[in-house]
């Protein structure tokens, strides 16, 4: 009888750890698996508050954001508010996309 009790209790013991063993491993995204950083495209409306060379800075929910605008056709202007689509690769730059006046600018 104590060998059973002895046998259920290492049962009952490596049965969450064969459980856990189980389990399918994470697959990483594609771009990860091939080593390039994951590009996505984002969006947010906020104020130009300057603009140097093919960069400006954009004030949204209290913060500064810079991008690059060099992809843009024209930069947008210091006090335009815009709502901007950008891709931001981990470590490197915000690169902007698109510009464009926001529905805001209408209601000043």
């Amino acid at each position: 009888m104590k060998k059973v009790f002895m046998v259920l209790i290492a049962a009952l013991i490596a049965l969450p750890i064969v459980a856990e063993q189980k389990k399918a491993p994470v697959t990483p995204t594609p771009s990860a698996q091939r080593g390039k950083p994951s590009k996505e495209q984002r969006q947010m409306t906020g104020k130009v508050t300057s603009q140097s060379g093919n960069t400006f800075t954009v004030m949204a929910n209290g913060k500064e954001f810079t991008f690059s605008g060099a992809k843009l056709k024209a930069l947008p202007k210091v006090g335009d508010v815009i709502d901007i689509t950008y891709t931001h690769t981990a470590g490197g730059p915000m690169e902007a996309t698109t510009v464009k006046g926001s529905k805001s600018n209408s209601d000043n």
